[in-house]
């Protein structure tokens, strides 16, 4: 692999992540404003999927990687919202 192939690998891991996040804050911000779940339900979210990646075999090193990334990308904009409001 190439410099120009590691980049895009690298661009596109990013992209996936980025997308990841997007769908699950407005999944969970979906919940919330149905009154399914409270904001502080909401908070535990991330360190429940934490636990269930971690039990998850079979995921390679990359698919692990993109997926963690995605959960902290989560956790931390959804504590800067929980914060904010």
């Amino acid at each position: 692999m190439d410099e120009e192939e590691i980049k895009t690998e690298f661009a596109e891991a990013i992209g996936k992540a980025t997308a990841a996040i997007c769908l699950q804050s407005a999944f969970v911000g979906a919940l919330i404003a149905k009154k399914l779940i409270s904001a502080e339900d909401a908070a535990t979210i991330s360190g429940v999927a934490n636990q269930g990646l971690a039990a998850m075999e079979g995921l390679s090193p990359e698919a692990r990687e993109i997926a963690g990334s995605a959960i902290l990308g989560f956790a931390k904009s959804w504590t800067k919202r929980i914060t904010r409001n």
